[in-house]
């Protein structure tokens, strides 16, 4: 930090300016550059509650439609001030990722205002902001994209769970699972990184983050769990937006037709079964994993 001296004979024009000068640019309406990328300031009523979220445009010069990504923040980020959100490094690493790989893409970031209601009390709110987006921007809907660490990491998990078919890929960080809908989040390839040194989404924590995996993959998912050695719920938070990590999520997007086989779904009766190969059936006639009514479906012996 710079410090400044001023001498009693300093006019008082003259100390304002310095103050303006020194004063951090923090401001609600003011934007906010994260590497290469700007994140503008906007607020807007989703779902009857104020929403302020920042929203940046990345290659917006390139052609075709623009992937839609959203970063939820952790608790410590939330508030009214529409700029704390933006301090969390995950952000950073997000964007400069998909400002040096040319995609394009719009990214959201909201601010929780209430950290007693968390992301999974703003659910509905977070959606109305995602269905706004796609109307308004030019959204390929095939291409939704979720991240989020900590409380994030949780919403992120809350928005599988709520909204099956949605997303094109997920990534929650440092996340606890518990209470969510393994068939409804089995309809979206996801990535959940854990710390083995996360003394808040502990030993049992992570116990039921693998479980949940586990259920995940038996139904079909595309589910990666990575625990990393020596990290904290910090670390984890900061960390796990690696390339790699990063790379595997945006490789995904989802099919026109809900995942059944490139045939419409609205092109089929209700009743009608599919193999996760996209083969329609009458019937499944052996136990497995099935696409029935537009969903997955485990049939048991």
């Amino acid at each position: 930090m710079n410090h400044f001296t001023l001498h009693h004979t300093t006019g008082r024009g003259l100390l304002l300016l310095l103050l303006l000068l020194l004063t951090p640019v923090t401001g609600k309406g003011q934007d906010v550059q994260v590497g290469a990328v700007t994140f503008k300031a906007l607020k807007r009523d989703f779902a009857g509650t104020d929403m302020g979220y920042r929203k940046a445009d990345i290659s917006s010069g390139a052609a075709g439609g623009k992937a839609l990504v959203i970063y939820l923040h952790g608790g410590s980020s939330c508030g009214t001030d529409n700029v704390t959100q933006m301090q969390e490094p995950g952000i950073d690493s997000i964007a400069s990722y998909l400002h040096r790989q040319q995609i394009p893409a719009v990214m959201l970031v909201p601010q929780c205002s209430d950290r007693s209601r968390g992301w999974g009390g703003m659910a509905g709110n977070v959606k109305a902001l995602l269905d706004f987006t796609v109307r308004t921007e030019g959204i390929d809907t095939t291409r939704i994209y979720i991240f989020g660490g900590s409380m994030g990491g949780t919403g992120t998990w809350k928005m599988l769970s709520t909204y099956p078919r949605y997303f094109a890929a997920g990534m929650p960080c440092a996340a606890n699972p518990k209470g969510m809908s393994a068939e409804s989040v089995a309809t979206t390839p996801v990535y959940n990184v854990m710390g083995l040194d996360d003394k808040i989404m502990n030993e049992q924590v992570r116990a039921i983050a693998q479980d949940f995996i586990t259920q995940l993959r038996a139904l079909g998912d595309e589910a990666e769990y990575e625990t990393v050695e020596g990290w904290t719920h910090e670390t984890t938070c900061i960390q796990s937006y690696s390339a790699a990590r990063l790379g595997w999520v945006f490789a995904h997007s989802r099919s026109q037709a809900s995942g059944i086989g490139g045939t419409p779904a609205c092109q089929e009766e209700p009743g009608a079964w599919h193999t996760l190969q996209g083969m329609r059936l009458e019937r499944p006639a052996s136990p497995g994993l099935y696409i029935h009514a537009d969903r997955k479906v485990l049939v048991m012996p």
